[in-house]
């Protein structure tokens, strides 16, 4: 079964019922896999968010992922592009300073 994702509160539930489980726990069974099972979510979550309780953390939101920032090229339009490629690939027929004077127009600084 694939993890989940639990925020704040959902791990404060978590914690709420494994309190619940533990003051319940006259049948001696297994914690943690009751747990999950109850709650239907990965058996490693429930044994992170106990571990976390134990050691008197508090229960945090896992990082949320930041979109990368796009790359230079993407920001130019077609025709600069297309100049830029020109002016690469004529490099042999013209002259070194001539290149040089392309590229650097339609660089972005």
């Amino acid at each position: 079964m694939p993890g989940k994702i639990l925020h704040s509160q959902a791990r404060n539930l978590v914690a709420n019922l494994l309190e619940y489980f533990e003051a319940e726990r006259d049948n001696k069974g297994p914690l943690i896999s009751r747990v999950a099972d109850a709650l239907k979510i990965f058996v490693g979550t429930v044994a992170s968010i106990k571990k976390c309780k134990d050691q008197h953390k508090l229960l945090t939101s896992p990082g949320t992922s930041r979109p990368r920032q796009k790359l230079k090229t993407r920001d130019l339009d077609e025709n600069t592009k297309m100049d830029v490629r020109n002016a690469l690939y004529t490099h042999g027929q013209n002259s070194f300073i001539g290149e040089y004077h392309a590229v650097r127009r339609y660089s972005i600084t």
